[in-house]
């Protein structure tokens, strides 16, 4: 089901379809026609008792999208964003959608001229406590600095100074967006419960960890002068 008409882009649907995985396609059309892309039978996906169909289907094609568990990949947990969108967003299959008044690829940055708060893996936080977040998400001292602060006040970082790009997301958010698995092309995910645990078998994983060591940095500045 649709989200309703007139919502805002980004507005979650109502109620979502089970999930078909590459290896969950039907070998044939609901009248026997072969196709050359399936590997299941018609009735174990669409049939009365079938995956897309029965309340309790006899057949399961299993979660492949991040952040869906359960019997129907119906239940949400976290999903995987760049340090998990420094706390200041909310983390949409890699692409972090950032809280009003926060920008960057992890939202780690503040609009001049509004005052700093707390992300959501801080228990002063107003937008809803993930502690969960907390042990990946990694702020760094570039991101404690209030951007009208004096620069004379501001905190010593360590040398050499990193700046890093925000780039288009066919660079590197697209890549987590459109994996053809959870665990593919990452080097962390989050189970049912929110626990974290690494993947691995997968060598993109090391662009996506060099990634969030940038932004995690303590070298980092904001300021690419």
């Amino acid at each position: 089901k649709a989200a309703p008409k007139g919502s805002p882009p980004g507005t979650p649907p109502l109620q979502r379809g089970r999930q078909l995985g590459d290896h969950c396609f039907p070998k044939s059309t609901h009248d026997g026609q072969p196709t050359s892309w399936g590997n299941v039978e018609w009735s174990s996906i669409y049939g009365e008792n079938g995956w897309c169909t029965a309340q309790h289907p006899q057949y399961g094609c299993g979660c492949y999208i991040d952040g869906y568990h359960g019997e129907l990949c119906d239940k949400r947990h976290e999903q995987v964003c760049p340090s998990q969108c420094s706390g200041h967003g909310e983390c949409m299959l890699g692409f972090c959608k950032c809280h009003d008044g926060w920008y960057g690829t992890d939202c780690a940055r503040r609009k001049a001229g509004l005052p700093l708060e707390p992300g959501m893996q801080d228990p002063g936080t107003a937008r809803g406590y993930r502690p969960w977040i907390q042990p990946v998400t990694h702020v760094p001292v570039a991101a404690t600095i209030d951007p009208g602060s004096n620069p004379g006040t501001r905190p010593l970082r360590k040398r050499p100074l990193i700046y890093v790009y925000d780039l288009p997301p066919a660079y590197n958010a697209r890549m987590l967006q459109y994996r053809v698995e959870r665990v593919a092309c990452t080097w962390r995910s989050f189970t049912g419960r929110n626990d974290t645990e690494r993947t691995g078998g997968t060598l993109y994983g090391i662009e996506q960890l060099f990634h969030e060591l940038l932004l995690q940095s303590e070298h980092r500045t904001f300021n690419p002068e």
